[in-house]
């Protein structure tokens, strides 16, 4: 059955994910967020039309400010740690600012680049293959496959890269992979990416087809783009 909330102890509170995407020649930065603990989603930022894949390091520290006033509001205090995750790789000096913000504010945390490709395939030669299986590359890359079913093709595992950050990776994997099993739309399929990523990629994928005007007035609570 699909779990609804997280339970034991992670080493982010707090988890953002980014993502830029959209139609033609215009891109949309934006963000989605969730409890590391509990899973469930705070808030959605609404994304800013962009010119290209990077988002500028304002705008980066814009979103994430709503992400913590959103957990400072429900908690009455900041995360003691983030987890930021970017899809695809990360321009540099992209999160320069809010990783500035974030040490200012005492606020420890790990930025995190998820590929969907680079990861090669994974094969077998005795026993199965099943969701889960971690692997470290050198330095502070790992694969990490969040989403295998038997019977259709070979797997693809997620490439990640620790851009940022202390806590080992084999923590970092394990709350990241568990982020996977979270999908308020579904009760039997996981998504490939960890939840606040998905939910990213929905919303930008959304705001592209329906256009920034026609959703200003939408209550963050409302997830309308699962």
């Amino acid at each position: 059955a699909q779990p609804v909330a997280l339970e034991g102890e992670y080493p982010a509170e707090l988890a953002v994910g980014f993502d830029a995407g959209g139609q033609g020649s215009f891109r949309f930065g934006g963000a989605v967020c969730a409890v590391g603990k509990e899973g469930g989603v705070l808030t959605w930022s609404l994304p800013e039309a962009q010119p290209g894949e990077r988002i500028p390091e304002e705008v980066v520290w814009d979103l994430l400010q709503e992400a913590l006033l959103a957990f400072q509001g429900s908690m009455q205090r900041l995360p003691k740690k983030v987890l930021l995750l970017r899809d695809g790789k990360v321009p540099q000096g992209e999160f320069a600012k809010a990783l500035d913000e974030l040490k200012r504010r005492g606020v420890a945390y790990d930025l995190v680049s998820v590929r969907k490709t680079g990861g090669g395939r994974n094969y077998t030669t005795k026993g199965r293959l099943a969701d889960g299986l971690f692997l470290p590359l050198e330095e502070e890359g790992f694969l990490l496959l969040t989403v295998y079913r038997e019977g259709r093709g070979t797997s693809r595992p997620l490439k990640l890269v620790r851009e940022e950050g202390e806590t080992p990776i084999p923590d970092l994997a394990r709350q990241i992979y568990h982020l996977t099993r979270l999908h308020p739309a579904s009760g039997f399929l996981f998504p490939r990416l960890p939840a606040p990523l998905h939910l990213a990629d929905r919303l930008v994928r959304e705001v592209g087809r329906l256009g920034l005007r026609h959703l200003k007035e939408v209550d963050r609570s409302q997830l309308f783009f699962v």
